[in-house]
């Protein structure tokens, strides 16, 4: 299984346990990004702390060009 399809099976995983769509990028071995619309990326990243999955770098970040949130995230 590469990165791509283990990234695709975390969304699904995410989506089914609490409904938000959003986009999982890899970025290091421990490291990743949550991306989508601001609300589903506050959820999923809620659900993903209150699942000790991981935890966040820093604040999320709104880009407005894009009307997408950015959540930097750690492996736990």
């Amino acid at each position: 299984m590469d990165l791509q399809q283990i990234g695709n099976d975390i969304e699904t995983q995410i989506r089914n346990g609490c409904g938000a769509v959003i986009k999982w990028t890899f970025r290091t071995a421990d490291r990743f990004t949550i991306s989508g619309d601001c609300v589903a990326v506050n959820r999923a990243v809620l659900f993903c702390i209150e699942h000790d999955l991981c935890r966040i770098e820093d604040d999320t970040i709104y880009d407005p060009e894009l009307d997408m949130s950015f959540a930097y995230m750690k492996a736990a």
